[in-house]
């Protein structure tokens, strides 16, 4: 959201004060908040970044890039797209990982309704 803002002419304390309400997290809040105040003061962004938390290094290195080459919003759109594949590989190998695991699960209720339905019936035709 901030790529956007920033791409359709927002100033940059604006942007990330709307990016952080769409984002609605208070630790976020905290950390966005910081970054403005270090805004204020003069750093650039990627500087501010930096003294946060929040963010992998990686990611400050491309803001500070993309500042320097006067392309910030690129670089943004660059590293949403980026943590985007991310995000879904890491979903994807998550699900692909609970697959076994719910399968061994469903197994194990069939398994045991089927016993406990055989169970009685092989006691009645002992007993006969």
């Amino acid at each position: 959201s901030l790529q956007t803002m920033l791409e359709v002419g927002m100033t940059l304390i604006p942007s990330l004060t709307m990016s952080d309400e769409a984002c609605d997290c208070p630790y976020l809040e905290n950390e966005v908040m910081q970054v403005i105040a270090r805004l204020k003061e003069g750093d650039s962004l990627a500087d501010a970044f930096g003294q946060v938390d929040m963010l992998p290094p990686a990611f400050v290195q491309a803001v500070a890039a993309g500042e320097e080459s006067g392309s910030l919003t690129t670089m943004l759109s660059s590293l949403a797209h980026l943590y985007q594949v991310e995000l879904d590989h890491a979903l994807e190998m998550l699900t692909r990982s609970l697959e076994p695991l719910i399968l061994a699960g469903g197994g194990s209720i069939v398994g045991f309704v089927v016993v406990a339905t055989l169970f009685p019936m092989l006691k009645l035709v002992e007993s006969l």
